[in-house]
């Protein structure tokens, strides 16, 4: 166990230490998300209680067709020059690449929503009724369901020629389910429900990232092994 984590460590570093040295990725979500934010608030001027309604789906989407620019990226640099091939070479299992990149798209993707999150209070003025904390709890699961699958079918495309446009294409059928709960709990939240009004969705979310994290890792050996 100690060895496995050690070599998934190695990986997510190596993929977070490259990212941010390049800042090719993260500068390119964030401006995309922030373009978002801003055109969005500039071509409507919606009321409070609108923006209750509409700002959940778009803080989500926002979020999902960033972290797709990112996830685009998440091979590349291992195709280049079959670099891929080297480390699976090595004495390292590709659960451990799966883990290890998974892990340092989500670091990133939490990156773009530090950065962006806050401005939607100052653009559009939002004030949150319920919990803040449960609030961090369902971007984090959502945040998580996303990259999970986002990582397995970004190693399931990256070979392909047209792999930027197909990744979307087979992405999003699979985002319905988290995407779905992971707006509905939003909305409750800002509107101030209680718990158990939106406790079912957040129990989506989790089972949704639990599938996701189990299947890949059955998977991910073979469809190495494929490419």
């Amino acid at each position: 166990m100690g060895r496995a984590l050690a070599l998934i460590t190695t990986i997510f570093k190596k993929d977070l230490v490259s990212e941010l040295r390049a800042k090719e990725s993260v500068v390119t979500m964030v401006t995309f998300s922030v373009l978002i934010l801003v055109l969005f608030s500039m071509a409507f001027e919606p009321s409070r209680e609108t923006v209750r309604e509409i700002l959940p789906g778009l803080i989500w989407m926002s979020l999902i067709f960033s972290g797709i620019l990112g996830l685009n990226r998440t091979y590349a640099r291992e195709r280049f020059n079959d670099c891929l091939i080297g480390i699976l070479s090595s004495p390292i299992a590709p659960y451990h690449i799966y883990i290890g990149k998974a892990a340092s798209s989500l670091v990133q993707l939490f990156i773009v929503e530090i950065i962006t999150f806050p401005l939607y209070f100052v653009f559009y003025d939002l004030e949150i009724d319920g919990s803040l904390g449960i609030l961090l709890l369902t971007m984090l699961l959502g945040s998580v369901g996303f990259i999970l699958v986002g990582t397995f079918l970004a190693a399931l495309t990256s070979n392909l020629r047209s792999n930027d446009a197909l990744l979307p294409v087979i992405l999003f059928p699979l985002l319905v389910p988290v995407l779905l709960a992971s707006i509905e709990a939003t909305s409750a939240i800002f509107a101030g429900l209680t718990l158990n009004q939106y406790l079912p969705w957040l129990k989506l979310i989790l089972v949704y990232d639990l599938v996701f994290l189990v299947v890949p890792l059955l998977l991910f050996d073979y469809l190495m092994e494929v490419d």
